[in-house]
C-alpha cells in the first residue's frame, strides 16, 4: 500500500505546474466545444394556420384513442381503398341511359330495384386493374338523414395527412396509411356513385359495364353503417362538410413523431402550405426570442418528443386550418427563399443561461485544478 501511494506521488510531483495551470483551460475549451454541437430538446408551443399538414402517428398514442374526429358530412368521396361494405334493405340502380344532362339528375323512371343476394353489398377493389372512386352522398329526405364520418383511429407509424380543397372551407382530402378501416353512420337512404366498379352482394344488371352507376341505398334499421378499409398503403377520403356555422373539431390531444407542413408546387417542389403567419414560443427557455413563421416559409419539426397535437380547428370563414401543439423537438428548420435556416438548443446554451450549472462548470473544470498547478508552482518558486 506504501508503494503504491509513494509511486502515486512520485509521478504527481513529476508534474510540471505549468500544465496544471495550462490544461484546464484547453479542456474547459474542448468540453465548451462539444457542448456548442451538442443539441439537446427544447419545449415548444406552436400555433399556425395551413392548407395542409401531415404527422405520423406516436406510439405514445393511448390505443384507441381517435387521430381525427368524427365530422358531419354531405357527401364523401372515396379512393385508394380495398373494401367498401354495408347490409342494406333496398337496393335501387339508375339507367344510365335515361340520365338528363341538361336537369344534373335521374327521372323517377330512371331507378330499378334490383334483388339482394348476400347479407353484404358494397365494393371488392382488391382485384381491380383500374383505379375506381366511390361517392356516397346524403339524400334530400327525410329531413334528418345525413351522413356521419365516424373518429379515425390510427395505430403507431401510421401517417395521416388532412388537406383544404375547394372554397369556403367545406372540402377535405384525408388520407391514412396502415389498412385500417373507417366507418360512416348514416341515418336514412344515401346516394352511391361507382365509378369504375360494380356493386357485389345484388344480382347483376344488363347495364352493369357502365364505367359509372348510380345507386340509391336504404340501410337496414340494425345496420346504419358503412365500413371502408384502406389499401395498406394508404386510403384516401374526400369529405365535403356539412356547412359550417361554428367552429368544426378535427383532431385533440394526438400524440405523433412527424409535422410536416408543406405541399406539393406547381413543378412537384416542395412547398409552405402555411396559409398566415405561425408563431414558435418557447416557455421554458426565455431567453430564447419567439419565432415568426412566414406564410411562403417551408417548416420543418424534426426530432419530435412527447409532442402533441392539443387542438385542430376549421372555422369558418378562416384561411385553413388551424393548429396548436406542444412537446420537445430536437431541431427548427425554416427555409426563407433558397436559404435553410436552422434554429436548434445547444447543451453550452443550457449552461450559459444556468448561474448554478455555469458556476459549478467552471469550479469544477477550471478554477480547481489551476489553483491546484498554482500552488504547486508557488512551492516550486519557494524551494531553494
Amino acid at each position: 500500500m506504501r508503494k503504491e501511494f509513494s509511486s502515486l506521488s512520485s509521478w504527481w510531483n513529476r508534474i510540471n505546474p505549468l500544465w496544471l495551470l495550462g490544461l484546464p483551460t484547453v479542456v474547459a475549451l474542448a468540453i465548451t466545444i462539444v457542448l456548442m454541437r451538442w443539441t439537446v430538446p427544447v419545449l415548444i408551443h406552436v400555433e399556425l394556420t395551413t392548407q395542409r399538414m401531415e404527422f405520423m402517428v406516436d406510439s405514445a398514442q393511448v390505443p384507441g384513442t381517435p387521430s381525427l374526429s368524427g365530422l358531419n358530412l354531405r357527401s364523401v368521396g372515396v379512393e385508394s381503398f380495398s373494401s367498401i361494405e354495408f347490409e342494406p334493405g333496398t337496393v335501387e340502380v339508375a339507367d344510365p341511359s335515361l340520365y338528363e344532362v341538361d336537369k344534373d339528375t335521374y327521372p323517377s323512371a330512371a331507378w330499378k330495384h334490383i334483388p339482394i343476394t348476400a347479407l353484404k353489398a358494397g365494393f371488392d377493389n382488391r382485384k381491380s386493374t383500374l383505379d375506381p372512386r366511390v361517392t356516397i352522398e346524403e339524400t334530400e329526405a327525410p329531413a334528418n338523414n345525413g351522413l356521419h364520418l365516424d373518429p379515425i383511429v390510427g395505430s403507431p407509424g401510421a401517417r395521416v395527412s388532412i388537406e383544404l380543397r375547394g372554397g369556403k372551407n367545406q372540402g377535405l382530402m384525408i388520407a391514412v396509411t396502415g389498412g385500417r378501416a373507417v366507418n360512416l353512420s348514416v341515418h336514412g337512404p344515401y346516394t352511391v356513385i361507382a365509378e369504375h366498379i360494380g356493386m357485389s352482394g345484388v344480382a347483376s344488371q344488363s347495364f352493369a359495364e357502365a364505367a359509372e352507376l348510380s345507386y340509391r341505398v336504404t340501410p337496414r334499421r340494425d345496420a346504419p353503417w358503412i365500413e371502408i378499409t384502406g389499401r395498406q398503403d394508404h386510403l384516401v377520403i374526400l369529405p365535403t362538410l356539412e356547412p359550417q356555422k361554428a367552429t368544426t373539431e378535427l383532431a385533440a390531444d394526438v400524440a405523433v413523431s412527424t409535422l410536416d407542413f408543406t405541399r406539393q408546387g406547381p413543378s412537384g417542389e416542395r412547398v409552405s402550405a402555411l396559409t398566415g403567419n405561425g408563431v414558435i414560443t418557447f416557455p421554458e427557455c426565455p431567453f430564447l426570442a419567439s419565432m415568426t413563421i412566414g406564410e411562403s416559409e417551408p417548416l420543418e419539426l424534426e426530432r419530435l418528443d412527447k409532442f402533441s397535437i392539443r387542438q385542430l380547428i376549421l372555422s369558418p370563414g378562416a384561411s385553413g386550418l388551424r393548429l396548436i401543439g406542444d412537446g420537445l423537438t430536437g431541431q427548427i428548420r425554416v427555409r426563407q427563399g433558397r436559404v435553410p435556416i436552422e434554429r436548434h438548443l445547444t447543451a453550452f446554451d443550457v449552461l450559459t443561461h444556468n448561474a448554478r450549472l455555469m458556476a459549478l462548470f467552471a469550479i469544477v473544470v477550471w478554477v480547481v485544478p489551476t489553483t491546484i498547478g498554482a500552488q504547486r508552482l508557488f512551492k516550486e518558486f519557494k524551494r531553494p
